[in-house]
């Protein structure tokens, strides 16, 4: 699709497309690439890239390991952040003592939770 050489794109099209491919083409062509799978036994996902150069399928890979990490943390800090607002809204409400302190060990639970992830 690309001549390194010459730096254009081989692809023949009409006028007013261009040779460069559109995102979503790009985005097939590389999923066609990529295997994920799941353990049903053990949870843990798999995921394979097979692609002629086994140097551009490994940083192809590890930049996808690397964003979907960084996603999941992102999302575990937006869950607990949300689970803290949550439980402190509810302890504005509690009117039994012994509650109050069970939804104070909550939020410390939570808060040490996120202190330990995210420093």
């Amino acid at each position: 699709m690309y001549d390194a050489v010459n730096k254009k794109w081989l692809k023949v099209v009409k006028v007013p497309k261009k040779p460069q491919p559109y995102s979503w083409e790009a985005y097939q062509a590389f999923s066609g690439l990529v295997t994920v799978a799941q353990d049903k036994s053990t949870s843990m996902v798999n995921i394979d890239i097979e692609f002629y150069s086994p140097i551009l399928a490994k940083q192809w890979l590890t930049w996808l390991v690397k964003d979907i990490n960084e996603y999941m943390r992102e999302q575990d800090k937006v869950e607990t952040k949300a689970s803290i607002d949550y439980l402190t809204n509810q302890l504005a409400n509690i009117k039994i003592a012994s509650m109050e302190m069970v939804f104070y060990q909550l939020i410390e639970e939570q808060t040490k939770k996120h202190d330990v992830n995210y420093g």
